[in-house]
This record gives structure tokens, C-alpha cells and sequence, in this order.
């Protein structure tokens, strides 16, 4: 119980807790061996991996919305500008992009909670119960840390009265 409340004080602690579990699950869905789906092997980090080819799709003038069962075993959803942000990651060794894909999701939330205008304990709080949700988003290499976060941090923008960081917040979601 002391531990706790000594992390709940702490807020540089949190952000290490938050990239250490994107670390910790990114390696350990990379060592998973791949899955048979219909015949093809596919992996726990499918979405990464239809996030990073939806780029290459992109600059090939190829339907993102078109299966792709060489690639990967389910369908890009998300928008062209997506795929654009993608690029980032495109050309990256996948063990080296995943890893930073679970990262970017683990801060963009941890930044998000932080720009909220309340107590730093409520904050805290609010990041410790986010941890379990964080940590099956990343399981997956989801996109739901960077689109909560985007989320989370316009509203603190607006309330903060920046617009400018609520219009790129906002310029850049997923969906």
C-alpha cells in the first residue's frame, strides 16, 4: 500500500512503468511463435504489421481496404492519412518498429492523462487504472493508446485554450 501511494506521487515513475510495459509486452509478442490462420501463419502483432504495410500500399496506389493474405491476415480500417503517419515505422526492422509502435502508444496516453487540468494525484490515479487497458492495447500492437491519447489530449488542449494543439490532435486520428 506504501508503494502505491509512493508511485501515485510520482509521476516520472508512472511514465517509466508505461514504457517499460511497452518493452516488456513488445518482446514477449515478438518471441511468440506465429499462429496458423486458414494455412498462413500470422502473428499477435498482425496489427502492427497491416499498420506498416498499409504505407507500402499507399505509395503503390493500391487499395488499402483490399485483403492482403500474403501479408497479413485481416483489413487496414483506418484512413489514408494513417497510413501516411505509417511511414515512420514503414522501414523498420519489425522487431525494431514494433517496439516503438507499443512505445508511442504508452506515451501518447501517459502525455495525454498528464495535460488534463486536475490534481496531479487524480491524474495518477487515472494512469495506474489505465495501465491494465494499455497493457492489452500493446499486447496487440493496437492503436488505441495513440487515438485515447489524441483524444485525451485535445480536450486538454481546449481547456488549456491552446487550439493549436487541439487541431493537430485532431488532424491526426486514426479513424
Amino acid at each position: 500500500m506504501q508503494y502505491c501511494r509512493r508511485l501515485i506521487q510520482h509521476p516520472g515513475k508512472l511514465l517509466c512503468i508505461y514504457v517499460l510495459i511497452a518493452l516488456v509486452a513488445s518482446i514477449h509478442v515478438l518471441l511468440v511463435p506465429p499462429h496458423l490462420f486458414f494455412g498462413k501463419p500470422y502473428t499477435d502483432y498482425n496489427n502492427y504489421l497491416i499498420f506498416k504495410q498499409s504505407f507500402h500500399h499507399l505509395l503503390s496506389h493500391k487499395n488499402l481496404y483490399l485483403p492482403y493474405p500474403d501479408e497479413q491476415w485481416d483489413l487496414f480500417k483506418y484512413s489514408p492519412t494513417f497510413a501516411l503517419c505509417m511511414s515512420a515505422f514503414a522501414h523498420l526492422p519489425t522487431y525494431i518498429g514494433l517496439i516503438l509502435w507499443n512505445s508511442l502508444n504508452a506515451i501518447a496516453l501517459y502525455c495525454a492523462i498528464r495535460l488534463l487540468p486536475m490534481r496531479n494525484t487524480t491524474r495518477n490515479i487515472m494512469l495506474v487504472f489505465l495501465v491494465f487497458e494499455l497493457l492489452t492495447n500493446i499486447q496487440n500492437a493496437q492503436c488505441n493508446g495513440i487515438q485515447a491519447g489524441l483524444l485525451i489530449g485535445a480536450h486538454g488542449c481546449l481547456q488549456r485554450g491552446k487550439a493549436i494543439g487541439l487541431l493537430f490532435a485532431y488532424a491526426l486520428l486514426p479513424s
